[in-house]
């Protein structure tokens, strides 16, 4: 099973650092809501989305038309995510909020996909379609990484660590889609990352190992390798979905309650290596002054939940956990039949989303294919007159 990822970084009293918040601010996404609508671009009464000239099929605007309008979307192909058979085109995406591992989105209709080819809007009367955007064997890999350096091995922080922790497992686990999300449990301090529990299922199980996470290894480094853990993190992730072949995600949940402090990873390269990986970054920034929060907040590229006091910290996971499991429910697959014959071509799909608070986000995605023959072979029906 394919799988992708997330990365929730609950973090907690960190020293200033506006040099690195500065590195990191393309990243801060506190709300990704809220800062794709706080581009006047993505008003639909400023971008003009009522306009009847730029309508494509289905009542939707064409985003192709819309030039001056930023893209707001970032459709990513699926391992395998693109198959052409003689004329049917497929392709399998997900889609995220405003940077590659943004907030995942959900609810992406037919009516709001424009297909281009060559440049052209293609009809649906034409380019016939079928769209699917429920799958059912999806599974969400959650990984708990939790800093458990010296500040955070007070009695009191660990206490608030595994409570939060524990809310996080049992609001997953209740959702509708439970049977399809498992969690682990990783750790670290001034050192690499530490196994502590594998993916499973069981609350219980997990409740346990959030009460002890020490062991005998963890707890004994006052360090934080936080640049480290979180690189080591997305390369076991990354080599975990090339293991895999079918649809699926990852939620990787980092607790930490500082800076970093070991120095074994800079902090642009970490976060350069985040962007790339398409690892979904969810932080939430315990404690500290607003500077440090704005800071730490820049690792969440899908979304920050501040938390002012460590008594917010379960409340903040509680935010996170209503977001990971709709890493489920952001795939989507649209099988198209292309008019075209004989030569190379290329086909864009152009997706202009309502999203929450009737915020208007577009993306799109481009594939270039080759017709051998002139021949039209297609098993997708001719749609109802």
């Amino acid at each position: 099973m394919a799988i992708r990822n997330t990365l929730l970084i609950v973090a907690a009293s960190a020293a200033s650092g506006a040099v690195a918040y500065q590195a990191a601010s393309s990243y801060q996404a506190s709300s990704s809501e809220q800062a794709a609508s706080a581009s006047p671009s993505n008003d639909p009464a400023k971008s003009g989305a009522a306009d009847p000239k730029a309508q494509g099929e289905g009542g939707s605007t064409d985003a192709a038309t819309k030039v001056d309008e930023p893209e707001t979307l970032v459709l990513n192909l699926q391992p395998g995510g693109f198959v052409q058979e003689n004329s049917k085109l497929t392709f399998t995406f997900s889609v995220d909020k405003l940077v590659k591992g943004g907030d995942a989105v959900e609810g992406v209709t037919l009516e709001e996909i424009v297909v281009t080819e060559d440049g052209e809007v293609s009809s649906p009367d034409e380019g016939w379609r079928r769209f699917t955007s429920e799958f059912r064997d999806v599974r969400v890999n959650h990984r708990l990484l939790l800093d458990l350096s010296g500040s955070m091995a007070t009695e009191t922080q660990l206490d608030a660590l595994a409570r939060a922790g524990a809310r996080y497992v049992d609001k997953v686990l209740a959702t509708k889609d439970s049977g399809n999300q498992f969690i682990a449990i990783d750790g670290f301090d001034g050192g690499p990352v530490v196994s502590i529990l594998g993916y499973t299922q069981d609350a219980m199980e997990l409740k346990r190992a959030l009460a002890n996470p020490c062991g005998t290894t963890l707890c004994n480094d006052p360090s934080t390798n936080l640049h480290g853990a979180l690189e080591a993190e997305i390369t076991q992730l990354e080599t975990e979905a090339l293991e895999k072949t079918s649809i699926g995600d990852r939620a990787i949940v980092l607790f930490t309650d500082g800076i970093d402090q070991a120095g074994a990873a800079d902090l642009k390269e970490t976060l350069a290596r985040s962007a790339a990986s398409g690892v979904h970054v969810y932080t939430v920034a315990v404690g500290g002054s607003e500077g440090d929060q704005e800071r730490l907040g820049a690792f969440g590229k899908a979304g920050n939940f501040p938390a002012t006091e460590l008594k917010d910290l379960t409340k903040a996971a509680e935010a996170v956990a209503d977001r990971t499991p709709l890493l489920a429910k952001h795939f989507y697959r649209i099988e198209y039949c292309t008019p075209k014959r004989g030569g190379s071509h290329s086909l864009k799909l152009n997706v202009r989303h309502k999203g929450e608070q009737k915020t208007v986000l577009v993306g799109s995605l481009t594939q270039e294919f080759e017709l051998k023959n002139d021949k039209f072979d297609c098993d997708i029906p001719r749609p109802k007159q």
